[in-house]
């Protein structure tokens, strides 16, 4: 049982990452990506398109082959109990909690040495967990937040495999951590294969042994690798979903052949963005210099351990040419861990003042008040693009059919955003043709004002964006 003042660090950790990030959910708008699956999702859940060929727009992506389905199938889920915007709020803050129950789980499985607990551990992880700055991602409706879930509980079972005495819960939990890396796959594709190494780096470096006691685990691997290509080899559907996959995201991707790479992050943008989530691990190990020297050897195996996890986590991400700061998300439980886990095996815990105990506990009612007050105020309100939302909420306005098709000129055809927003909001796609379609949207991009004979001006909606309808 967490003791009191673990309880309320948590608790506000909680509600400070919500303060800082947590609001963006009920914010209208999102990152392109996350407005993107989500229109993929609920598309699903109307029965348009299928599992192993979700469908995105009438126009782009009628077949989608940029990711495995598993997300998309899952989220429909929601979108068959909850309306559109809360189906996607529902989703992410499940997600988020999860994650945070599944990394408490992996810090109980560690063998505590004499004079330190779980919940020391525990609570210093979940507030850099929290403060970290990548955790903002898990607001946006991402791939990798629900990957990081599935992988941590690859992780646990594979713990459990090789701590267990017993050959048939040796199996059993084989078996599962290879069905959640499965899962993990169909998630985000190969970045989600490391913890096969998992089971290997645990013998290595918690249990030293000299020899690799895997080799329950590398069967089950095999006959479920085995099972998975008859079905592969003998189903056309997943053949041809995976071939597709193969050649239009993860060939291009390493060949750096896409051609949206336009989107990726600099070295040093991922560099500096990963510095400020280790950030508070280096203060801690600052403040932690005037605290009393302990030796936990057992516990410094284990912060090798995470170490090592972090790094395979971090690993596949190079082989890419499009890099971004949040395909690190999935490794950063994982260093954190293992950061803090190094700290508390060389230092006693830092005992918190009672006068900061204080302030929390006074704090913590009017942060909680505050997350309250702010989200009744803003909810639903435009976060970013506030142009396109504008756009999307008067074509609401004027109770079109669904699966409207609006035409439009090259310039706004890769207007991704609007792409995505129009979807979402509209169930509507573009078009460059404009002989069949009833509406043209047209702007500033286009410079065809004045030049559309078959459309007239039905209205101006922003100093981006006009809406044209057909004479």
């Amino acid at each position: 049982m967490a003791s009191k003042e673990t309880r309320l660090l948590i608790v506000y950790t909680f509600l400070l990452n919500f303060l800082l990030y947590g609001k963006r959910i009920f914010l209208s708008g999102g990152h392109l990506d996350g407005v993107t699956y989500a229109s993929i999702s609920r598309n699903l859940s109307e029965g348009i398109g299928s599992f192993w060929a979700p469908h995105y727009t009438q126009t782009l992506y009628s077949s989608f082959f940029e990711h495995p389905p598993l997300l998309f199938w899952i989220q429909s889920l929601f979108f068959k109990v909850f309306p559109d915007a809360l189906a996607v709020n529902f989703f992410i803050i499940l997600i988020f909690l999860l994650v945070y129950l599944s990394v408490y789980q992996l810090i109980k499985m560690i063998p505590f040495d004499k004079g330190l607990k779980v919940n020391s551990l525990a609570k210093y992880t979940f507030i850099f967990l929290s403060i970290s700055s990548l955790t903002r991602f898990f607001s946006y409706n991402l791939l990798e937040p629900m990957m990081t879930l599935i992988d941590i509980l690859a992780v646990i079972s594979f713990i459990y495999s090789a701590q267990s005495s017993f050959a048939k819960q040796k199996v059993l939990f084989s078996l599962l951590g290879i069905l959640f890396v499965g899962l993990a796959f169909m998630t985000k594709g190969p970045v989600g294969l490391y913890p096969l190494i998992v089971p290997i780096l645990f013998s290595l470096i918690v249990q030293q042994k000299k020899i690799i006691p895997s080799l329950i685990h590398l069967w089950v691997f095999f006959a479920t690798l085995t099972i998975s290509y008859f079905i592969y080899v003998y189903n056309q559907e997943i053949a041809h979903f995976f071939k597709s996959y193969y050649l239009v995201q993860v060939k291009t991707a390493i060949e750096g052949t896409r051609s949206n790479l336009e989107g990726k992050n600099s070295i040093l943008h991922v560099t500096k963005k990963i510095f400020e989530c280790c950030a508070p691990l280096l203060v801690l190990l600052f403040i932690g210099l005037k605290s009393k020297k302990v030796s936990r050897p057992n516990l410094r195996r284990w912060a090798y351990f995470f170490l090592a996890i972090g790094f395979l986590a971090s690993f596949p991400i190079s082989f890419s040419q499009k890099i971004r700061s949040f395909y690190f998300l999935p490794a950063m439980p994982f260093y954190i861990l293992g950061g803090v886990s190094f700290y508390f095996a060389l230092r006693e815990e830092i005992k918190l003042p009672a006068v900061m105990i204080r302030i929390l506990k006074t704090a913590l009612p009017i942060l909680a008040t505050f997350n309250l007050i702010y989200i009744a105020f803003n909810y639903g309100k435009k976060n970013k693009e506030k142009e396109v939302l504008e756009l999307t909420q008067y074509i609401n306005s004027l109770g079109l059919n669904n699966r409207e098709v609006f035409s439009t000129c090259d310039s706004i055809t890769s207007h991704w955003m609007l792409i995505a927003q129009l979807q979402f909001k509209n169930r509507a796609s573009l078009s460059r043709d404009r002989s069949l379609n009833n509406y043209y949207i047209g702007g500033s991009a286009c410079g065809l004002e004045g030049q559309l004979p078959n459309y007239k001006l039905k209205k101006r909606v922003n100093q981006r964006y006009s809406l044209y309808k057909k004479i």
